[in-house]
C-alpha cells in the first residue's frame, strides 16, 4: 500500500488505517522501540501507543513520509516509556546514544530561551543533508533509531572501536555546526 492510501485511510477514519500501518511499518517501530526499551512487551505497548497516537494526529497532520512519521512517534512513545518507568524506578541508567548527543544540542531550557525546537530540527536537518550519505545513515541509525554500536557494527561490517570514532567525529561536527548558525552550546 502507498502511503498516499495509507493517509486517506487514515483521513477517512477508516480503521483499517491502524492495521495496514501495523502490516505496513510494524517491524520498523517494533525496532524503534525496541532499540529504546530493550524490552519486547515494552516496545509493543509503545508500538500500540504510536499507532494510537498516529490515529488522533492524522488528520490534522499530513506527513510527507509515514515510515519517518511513524518512527518519530513510536520514538517518542517508547521515551515516553522509558522515563515513565525510569521515574518507577529511581536511578535507571538513561539511553546511551541519546546521552552521547548532550555534548552537542542545547538544553531545553537553553533551546526555549534562543531558539524553538523546530528551527532547531532544521538545522539538524540541513547539517544532515550536507553529509555524505554513509555518515548521514550511520547518524540517524544511531541517534534517531537508536541501533547499538553493535549492531551498528554488525550492519555497516565497521569495527564498533572505529565506529565510536567516528560518531564521536559526527556529534563534533554537528556541536561545530550548531555553533556557526549561532547556536552555542
Amino acid at each position: 500500500m502507498q502511503d498516499a492510501e495509507l493517509i486517506e485511510l487514515f483521513n477517512s477514519r477508516d480503521e483499517r488505517a491502524i492495521s495496514a500501518a501495523r502490516e505496513q511499518y510494524g517491524g520498523l517501530m517494533f525496532s524503534v522501540a525496541r532499540n529504546i526499551l530493550k524490552n519486547n512487551e515494552d516496545a509493543e505497548e509503545a508500538v500500540n501507543d504510536a499507532l494510537f497516537k498516529a490515529w488522533n494526529s492524522i488528520p490534522p497532520e499530513d506527513p510527507k513520509s509515514v515510515r519517518a512519521y511513524l518512527a518519530s512517534i513510536t520514538k517518542h512513545a517508547a521515551l515516553d516509556a522509558h522515563r515513565r518507568k525510569a521515574a518507577r524506578k529511581r536511578g535507571l541508567a538513561g539511553i546511551g546514544s541519546l546521552d552521547e548527543l548532550n555534548e552537542c544540542i542545547p538544553s531545553a531550557a537553553g533551546v526555549e530561551d534562543s531558539i524553538d525546537a523546530a528551527e532547531l530540527s532544521a538545522m539538524i536537518s540541513r547539517w544532515l543533508r550536507s553529509l555524505e550519505p554513509e555518515r548521514r545513515v550511520l547518524f540517524v541509525r544511531r541517534y534517531r533509531y537508536g541501533d547499538s554500536i553493535e549492531e551498528l557494527s554488525k550492519r555497516t561490517g565497521i569495527h564498533p572501536k572505529r565506529l565510536s570514532k567516528r560518531l564521536s567525529k559526527l556529534r563534533a561536527g554537528l556541536k561545530k555546526y550548531l555553533e556557526s548558525e549561532g547556536e552555542f552550546i
